[in-house]
């Protein structure tokens, strides 16, 4: 991915570009697709998927009930690969042709640089066919998506935001968002935004909200119950990484007329990178909520950093610019890795090492 990302540099060739599109699909595809008991989510959707039943009338009464957590698109999904005669690798290896498919299919449209925006995306996006396939189902149809909001096509984006909320309930948040995108405001309104964000984050506005809010409402029982599970994962804090996103959305903002008129996409996510900064300053103290609300719009940042090189004329400075961001990509990638966290006091090893393969299980046994 590192090598293909030079090519960007150079004049392009329909042959090498097809068999470097392609290399790299099928090689990101048949990591994620065929994994083994790697993952964060293997064992949740593994479980899930036994107790989905194979009959029409007590799969509806499985899908209604209380205990099932599951979204009525995901459930049904699971029924037709197990009436089908497949496994959950089957719905592994679905999750991940799709959304891997999707990015592929959106990234000659989006970005001027694609395979450096593919280096970009195996750390900032791509490990969620690893995690949250659902979450990562529905980023990736909004990634999609964001054509029709170029286009204009509402009742498009509307199909695409409801597909989305067949696999995760989540995706409604990306509803509102047509309306915004592709706005250009004032560059002092976007630094208002972020600035009104990080003092409410210092306010600690989740805890005083909650604290206001008084019994007696199922639903905001439930909010209040949902919240303070939520702060038990503790605060996200400042990472390394929001403050590199932080300086590349800065510096796009800074030259956003040049760059808009280079890029005909390049205020989608310029916007869409303001509202992850945003969602990652206001629910900083629910770790948890940044983590399965922000990866709806980490595609924002994503594809923000390539248009930085749009803005370099010189051949080799660009190279050198790119190496020094694939560097830092790596360091980060290989820490993500390899690193354990902690839960509940209990120390909790990498879910993606040792990785295992479905087919080479079965080829080995």
């Amino acid at each position: 991915m590192f090598v293909g990302g030079f090519y960007d540099f150079i004049k392009k060739h329909k042959t090498v570009s097809l068999f470097l599109f392609l290399f790299t699909f099928f090689s990101l595809f048949f990591v994620s697709g065929f994994r083994y008991q790697t993952g964060w989510d293997w064992p949740n959707y593994t479980h899930f998927f036994q107790y989905v039943p194979k009959q029409v009338t007590k799969l509806i009464q499985f899908a209604q009930s209380p205990s099932n957590n599951y979204e009525i698109g995901y459930t049904f999904f699971n029924f037709f690969i197990k009436i089908a005669g497949g496994n959950i690798h089957w719905v592994f290896v679905a999750f991940s042709f799709v959304s891997i498919g999707l990015v592929y299919k959106s990234l000659p449209k989006y970005t001027p640089y694609v395979f450096i925006t593919l280096l970009i995306y195996l750390f900032n996006f791509y490990y969620l066919n690893f995690s949250y396939i659902r979450q990562g189902l529905v980023a990736a149809v909004f990634l999609y998506s964001l054509r029709y909001i170029e286009e204009g096509s509402f009742l498009r984006y509307s199909f695409c935001v409801l597909l989305g909320f067949l696999f995760h309930a989540s995706a409604i948040l990306t509803l509102p968002l047509y309306f915004f995108l592709n706005r250009r405001p004032k560059k002092l309104c976007y630094i208002l935004i972020l600035l009104f964000s990080f003092v409410l984050s210092r306010l600690h506005w989740i805890e005083v909200f909650l604290n206001l809010i008084t019994g007696g409402n199922i639903v905001l029982q439930k909010f209040i119950v949902t919240a303070n599970r939520f702060q038990s994962d503790g605060a996200a804090g400042l990472s390394t990484r929001f403050i590199e996103f932080l300086v590349v959305f800065l510096f796009c903002l800074y030259h956003r007329g040049f760059l808009t008129s280079k890029f005909r996409y390049f205020n989608i996510f310029l916007n869409c990178t303001l509202v992850y900064l945003a969602i990652y300053l206001l629910f900083n103290d629910l770790k948890i909520f940044v983590e399965r609300i922000g990866v709806l719009f980490i595609i924002g940042p994503t594809f923000l950093y390539p248009f930085v090189l749009g803005k370099v004329k010189e051949r080799y400075f660009k190279a050198g610019i790119y190496i020094v961001i694939a560097g830092i990509i790596f360091i980060r990638g290989v820490t993500f890795l390899q690193g354990s966290k902690q839960k509940n006091g209990a120390v909790i090893e990498s879910q993606f090492l040792p990785y295992k393969n479905y087919l080479v299980e079965i080829i080995s046994k």
